[in-house]
């Protein structure tokens, strides 16, 4: 590279389409080095002016025959409103690129096969407001890490590519309309990395999940291989005890489980059974949330387990909190918008609580104070948002709890 360019490559690419208008010699330069071309980004909106549209159109079509000179081109961005077959040709030409996100109103049919050839792709988002093709022989990328696709299902079973067939897929995040995987349909599948986990565990989030005929077929396809499941997140799927049986060596690992919105696809009474089947595999598990699935009692399967220590029981009916083993390790417990009367009284018993919200519930008391309350000595926050608690009762909490963070914001600050 010439001396007077290698400072260029620090420059944004605004800045570069600036000084290749200087003279012929810096245009010949920032077109003709390969070293320049590392991060390449053309957008084309839809709410473009048609002449301005044509305008970009003419400049990708130049830049795109460049496109085989660009031989260190590592990221690439695209936003076209058509993604055509000699697109797919030139990105062929590009074998160290590591990074592509397209958007697109219509792709070509060899998209996958195309887009395997890459042998250098690490990430890959695909979006388009069309149905994609099938897109299986993305599991052909020897290196694809990360991979995110949105688009309206085509109503084939089986188009999405099956996570753990990936050599090296680590996160992924399908968004859709419905798509079928072991026998399952659902409208969308996130998995990453779990925060709170260590080197290869994964969270695991379903939704809109239905006719899932065995949990553990369903968990062995969409975990990728060699990830570890830490954390599953089921939301506004209809669920049955039986499929979630045999499952073990998926749920060994499990430390985080929340259903959201869920609903049994009988009656409401199975509830408690499609709780036992996967708390009694997963020996690990510390924090459960049932959110919004109109649950009446906790069943025995909550109460006498031992090693919870987050308990959420958001948009729920339950008219007691029993007492039993749960409340033993137990240090976060909510209760937000269950209509909650009283603070309930077995709560006495935990002794490790260290935060409360009832966010949503009735007015709290002031014989809830003494009664309960002040016999949490490892209480420090409690969420009284939208309850509507009188003025003097807060005073007499204050004054009785001095040290306790209450929280009265409309919204959810537990």
């Amino acid at each position: 590279m010439p001396a007077s360019a290698k400072f260029w490559r620090w420059l944004a690419p605004g800045v570069m389409r600036t000084a290749s208008r200087v003279c012929k010699r810096w245009r010949a330069v920032v077109f003709s080095e390969p070293a320049l071309w590392r991060v390449f980004f053309l957008p084309l909106h839809h709410e473009f002016q048609q002449g301005e549209l044509a305008a970009r159109r003419v400049v990708l079509q130049r830049v795109g025959a460049m496109l085989l000179r660009f031989t260190q081109l590592a990221f690439l961005q695209l936003r076209l409103p058509e993604l055509r077959q000699a697109d797919m040709a030139a990105l062929a030409q590009l074998p160290p690129l590591a990074s592509l996100d397209c958007c697109a109103r219509q792709v070509p049919a060899c998209l996958a096969d195309c887009l395997s050839q890459l042998s250098a792709l690490e990430t890959l988002r695909l979006e388009s407001i069309a149905a994609l093709p099938p897109m299986q022989q993305l599991t052909r990328s020897p290196r694809l890490r990360h991979l995110r696709i949105r688009s309206p299902a085509d109503g084939k079973q089986d188009w999405l590519p099956v996570p753990s067939d990936f050599a090296a897929l680590q996160t992924y995040d399908y968004q859709t309309f419905g798509f079928g995987v072991a026998g399952a349909w659902m409208a969308g599948c996130t998995c990453c990395r779990d925060p709170q986990g260590g080197e290869g565990d994964v969270a695991l989030s379903l939704m809109n999940a239905a006719a899932v005929g065995a949990l553990g077929a369903l968990l062995r396809a969409l975990v990728p291989a060699g990830a570890r499941l830490t954390c599953l997140e089921v939301r506004n799927s209809a669920l049955d005890a039986a499929p979630l049986h045999g499952c073990p060596d998926q749920l060994s690992a499990l430390t985080e489980l929340s259903l959201s919105g869920c609903s049994t696809a009988r009656h409401q009474s199975d509830v408690p059974a499609v709780l036992a089947a996967p708390l009694g595999q997963a020996p690990r598990l510390a924090d459960l949330s049932v959110m919004g699935g109109s649950l009446e009692a906790l069943p025995e399967c909550v109460t006498s387990r031992r090693g919870l220590t987050r308990l959420a029981l958001e948009h729920n009916e339950p008219r007691k909190l029993p007492k039993g083993a749960y409340l033993a390790d137990l240090r976060e417990l909510d209760l937000s918008w269950n209509n909650v009367g009283r603070v309930p009284v077995s709560l006495k018993a935990d002794t490790s609580l260290a935060g409360l919200s009832l966010h949503g519930d009735r007015p709290l008391k002031a014989a809830d104070i003494e009664g309960v309350l002040a016999r949490l000595p490892a209480l420090t926050t409690l969420d009284l948002g939208n309850t509507g608690t009188p003025q003097a009762v807060l005073r007499e909490l204050h004054a009785r709890l001095p040290r306790l963070a209450i929280l009265l914001s409309s919204r959810r600050g537990y």
